[in-house]
């Protein structure tokens, strides 16, 4: 049975079963599916699987999604393991039993393949993905767009019909008291 925070923003044609944990101010946006048929799905505070994603996983396996994380549209989750304030850019694929370290970046298109372990602080690239060595992300841009995706999202929550920038700025400044940048 899913446990999701009462913060939690479901558009309505997101799909959660089974073993699913989603944490507060979080937020699932449309044709968002997580899947814990088989084994568990773990989404932590103020992250955003975006429209059209796929988390799922082998049997018995987990899928892990830190804090403040950046899921893109498109992108599949495979039984693996982000970190806390990453983004996994859209349509990008991370496979069975990769480790994604806090604070990476996984690029739009990538392909990070079964077992593979990424440190922290990287940006990794490409089919296969690789680490590009010597460029990390700054992740200090996609923080705030974090932080944006969590005030856009309580908007939704409250049926804003309009999302002037001012005031999804106007929030996003004020959750920076409860989510810091670690």
């Amino acid at each position: 049975m899913p446990v999701i925070h009462e913060s939690v923003y479901m558009a309505p044609s997101s799909f959660v079963y089974g073993d699913v944990t989603v944490g507060e101010d979080s937020s699932l946006w449309p044709g968002a599916s997580l899947r814990g048929d088989m084994g568990r799905v773990v989404v932590g505070r103020g992250s955003s699987i975006q429209d059209g994603c796929a988390l799922h996983m082998q049997p018995g396996q987990l899928v892990s999604v830190g804090d403040l994380v950046t899921v893109g549209h498109g992108a599949v989750l495979h039984g693996c393991s982000i970190g806390n304030f990453c983004v996994v850019g859209m349509n990008a694929t991370v496979l069975d039993g990769a480790v994604i370290g806090n604070r990476c970046l996984v690029a739009a298109g990538s392909l990070v393949k079964t077992g593979t372990v990424v440190p922290d602080g990287c940006l990794v690239v490409g089919n296969p993905a690789v680490i590009k060595e010597g460029r990390s992300p700054d992740m200090s841009i996609h923080y705030y767009g974090a932080l944006l995706y969590i005030a856009m999202a309580h908007m939704y929550r409250e049926g804003a019909a309009a999302f002037p920038l001012e005031e999804l700025a106007r929030r996003a400044e004020a959750l920076k008291e409860k989510y810091p940048f670690a």
